[in-house]
């Protein structure tokens, strides 16, 4: 590799020969193989010893670039936490997020 990609001068640096390894296909995870998988543990996420608030943080972290996993998230977070006002807040105002952006993406432009 280090010949190839000429990284170093120092001919050891990566001598590995990887002609053995067999030349098999990685599969791919889509965006619904890994919200499915997501969907599948959040409900043993309290489990994990992450508290309602890390939940709502790391929703909060995502609501701009990933708001349906924000959404998610926040729904984690109501369950371990269902009389919190801040994460009630946060799930309702994401739900109107998601649905305002799932209506624009259903919207077609007029031809």
């Amino acid at each position: 590799m280090n010949a190839r990609l000429k990284i170093s001068p120092l001919p050891g640096l990566f001598d590995e020969d990887f002609d053995d390894y067999p030349e098999t296909e990685t599969p791919v995870w889509d965006l619904s193989a890994a919200e499915a998988g997501l969907d599948a543990i959040l409900p043993r996420i309290a489990a994990t010893g992450l508290s309602a608030d890390d939940l709502r943080d790391a929703a909060l972290g995502l609501r701009s670039s990933r708001p349906g996993l924000a959404l998610r998230l926040a729904r984690a977070a109501q369950t371990q936490r269902p009389t919190g006002h801040a994460i009630r807040r946060l799930v309702e105002t994401l739900e109107r997020e998601v649905g305002l952006q799932a209506g624009a993406k259903a919207v077609k432009p007029a031809p």
